[in-house]
């Protein structure tokens, strides 16, 4: 199956959504990981309008790709490949670098948002534990 999609293979798959050219092949893009008090920016980027991008003031220096100000996380990346699934899109990338911050993320399950909160019952769990520096 070849991973390599055009322009117009990605614009029938997104429909007429405005963000098809940022998942070209290469194409650099970040993931942000949002704080608690960021509901509002979430619900904006959860609108299917091209306006969901105008982000005014929480841009940072409008870099490419942006950074969202204020983020807990961000993982910049690059497009590595791109997958038809269903009527969706699977975009797989490669992140070049990370940043993190001390604080609250947003949680979003099952049509509402929160915060996490850990069950007392189970113990803490260490996933890194035994991979020797090494990542899988």
């Amino acid at each position: 199956m070849s991973t390599a999609f055009s322009q117009r293979d990605l614009r029938d798959a997104f429909g007429a959504s405005s963000a098809a050219p940022a998942f070209t092949h290469g194409a650099p893009f970040a993931v942000h990981i949002l704080a608690h008090h960021q509901l509002e920016l979430a619900l904006n980027f959860a609108r299917r309008t091209h306006e969901k991008f105008e982000v005014g003031g929480h841009w940072h220096n409008k870099p490419q790709p942006p950074h969202l100000a204020d983020a807990l996380c961000r993982f910049d990346s690059k497009v590595h490949a791109v997958h038809a699934g269903g009527d969706h899109l699977i975009i797989v990338g490669r992140v070049l670098g990370m940043a993190c911050a001390p604080g609250t993320p947003l949680a979003f399950h099952a049509g509402r948002f929160g915060n996490f909160s850990a069950d007392r019952g189970i113990g803490k769990v260490d996933i890194w534990e035994g991979l020797e520096d090494q990542w899988y």
